[in-house]
């Protein structure tokens, strides 16, 4: 129990703290929430180490031991109990002003979106019109790359990548998951000849991006790499590799959106079908933090989330 003495000089080590980043006290409030780090870390969307880290960082700040911490569970000390409250009125107080604002904010402005080629091309494509008319006041500023852009240096709302995004402080929904097949033209299968097994790659030329190689089967331990030839053809732009594929220029290993539309008109057809490859990743929609989003940046993420249900 805190005496008067105790209290006074605990207010006076609160308010001496500069609140510098709103998520150590969001990462405080939900580890004293849910009683636990882990679940902690799963309500606010990071990984369990950068919770941890934050609530250590805030603690070290007030020079005060805020969780008594077990293997099984996790309590407030008699400081951490004061300070909840405390909290619980600043953050909910964050939260009303977000709603002032996007009740009382249109939806207009610009959105600045980086997405990887095939994701623009085949899913964000159809998409856009959709957005457009259903929110005519924003606009859309799309940069189509295969760079990793940073962010918050370059002024983005949101990317549209592959790779699970390996800094602590982005957020991210997962769209799709990003399977690769293999397909050729009908018309290169009837000069080259059908493909039975794995082990017919290699009489084929092979039409994949590097990174591919390294893809692995999910029946058999082997990888892309072990059926490649001298006849392999490596290009770093998918674009290319499936215009030469349906051009009849060999066996193409591709992300299915890639060439979905092409197998629906039969310019490809897929091969090797008993010989599924591990999932590539997924798609992710990724904005770099989750608070202070803009309503019109909000309204894009849940489109574009129930759009990619019928994907």
């Amino acid at each position: 129990m805190l005496f008067l003495q105790d209290f006074i000089a605990f207010k006076e080590r609160v308010q001496s703290v500069k609140i510098e980043d709103i998520k150590i006290w969001e990462s405080f409030l939900a580890v004293a929430k849910q009683g636990h780090f882990s679940r902690a870390a799963g309500v606010l969307g990071v990984p369990l180490p950068q919770v941890s880290k934050r609530v250590t960082k805030l603690e070290e700040g007030l020079g005060l031991r805020l969780f008594h911490r077990t293997t099984r569970s996790v309590s407030l000390t008699d400081e951490g109990k004061v300070l909840l409250p405390k909290i619980e009125s600043l953050m909910a107080d964050l939260v009303e002003t977000e709603h002032y604002f996007e009740k009382n904010k249109s939806f207009s402005g610009a959105i600045k979106i980086t997405s990887v080629p095939f994701v623009a091309h085949r899913l964000l494509l159809p998409v856009l019109p959709l957005f457009a008319d259903k929110y005519p006041q924003i606009k859309i500023e799309l940069e189509v790359s295969e760079k990793m852009l940073n962010l918050v240096e370059s002024g983005f709302d949101i990317a549209l990548r592959i790779d699970t995004p390996k800094d602590s402080d982005l957020v991210y929904r997962k769209l799709a998951p990003n399977d690769l097949i293999f397909c050729a033209s009908p018309a290169y299968l009837k000069k080259a000849g059908k493909l039975k097994g794995l082990d017919d790659l290699k009489k084929h030329s092979l039409l994949a991006l590097s990174i591919h190689n390294r893809c692995r089967f999910k029946k058999i331990d082997k990888k892309v790499g072990d059926f490649s030839s001298a006849k392999t053809f490596i290009c770093e732009n998918g674009a290319f590799l499936t215009d030469m594929a349906v051009a009849g220029g060999g066996v193409l290993l591709r992300s299915i959106w890639d060439v979905q539309e092409y197998l629906k008109t039969k310019k490809l057809v897929q091969v090797l079908e008993n010989y599924p490859l591990e999932t590539f990743g997924h798609i992710y929609a990724v904005v770099p933090t989750r608070r202070y989003v803009a309503p019109r940046v909000r309204a894009f993420l849940d489109f574009i989330f129930e759009e990619s249900k019928k994907w």
